[in-house]
């Protein structure tokens, strides 16, 4: 089958193929269907919401030798050493 032109529908013509994994991306960009429902089918991955640290609890994540960096009139300084693990 000649090609007449640049306008010919791809799904009708099978000289004109974009390939077996061509409708999802068009599927997931074109919005014509919503992400829950893609997500559902299994065809995109919806991540977890993350938990949100105070920032206590960020400063108490660093590592101890650090913590004589951190001024004190700033609040949340860690005051204890954290547990070693033993072993």
């Amino acid at each position: 089958m000649p090609h007449t032109g640049l306008l010919n529908n791809p799904v009708s013509d099978p000289g004109l193929s974009f390939g077996p994994n061509f409708t999802w991306p068009l599927v997931m960009f074109s919005g014509s269907l919503s992400e829950s429902v893609l997500a559902k089918r299994g065809k995109i991955y919806m991540g977890k919401p993350i938990e949100i640290k105070t920032r206590g609890e960020l400063l108490a994540s660093l590592r101890p030798n650090y913590w004589q960096f951190l001024r004190e009139d700033n609040g949340d300084v860690p005051t204890e050493e954290p547990l070693q693990a033993t072993g």
